[in-house]
């Protein structure tokens, strides 16, 4: 028998984590409501950064060593990414994810400076 209930409890956790982290360093959701209802944690979210469109988001978390797909590619009509916690399981790839996301930001401060 597949505990469904179980399995939607741990994509939440690891969605809700992740998305401090996201936080942490200037990210914010891009949908966060759906028909009036708050989104719930789950096992993606959408997410966008300081105006930046989908692609070079994309782009420069993927120079960070980061993947995701670009809304606009689920024919969103919003600029951000998708992210899905499927490939979150241990401590350790939130503490990856967090460095990463510091790279990412170092990356988007030295390129304001040029």
């Amino acid at each position: 028998k597949y505990d469904f209930v179980s399995e939607v409890k741990e994509y939440a956790r690891r969605a809700h984590r992740s998305k401090e982290i996201f936080f942490k360093h200037g990210f914010s959701l891009v949908y966060d409501k759906d028909l009036d209802q708050e989104v719930s944690d789950g096992f993606f979210y959408t997410i966008g950064y300081n105006g930046m469109k989908g692609s070079e988001l994309l782009y420069d978390l993927m120079r960070c060593g980061i993947s995701a797909i670009t809304l606009t590619s689920t024919r969103s009509k919003q600029q951000g990414i998708r992210v899905c916690v499927s490939m979150l399981n241990s401590d350790d790839d939130f503490v990856k994810l967090d460095e990463r996301l510091g790279l990412f930001v170092d990356l988007q401060e030295s390129q304001n400076v040029q």
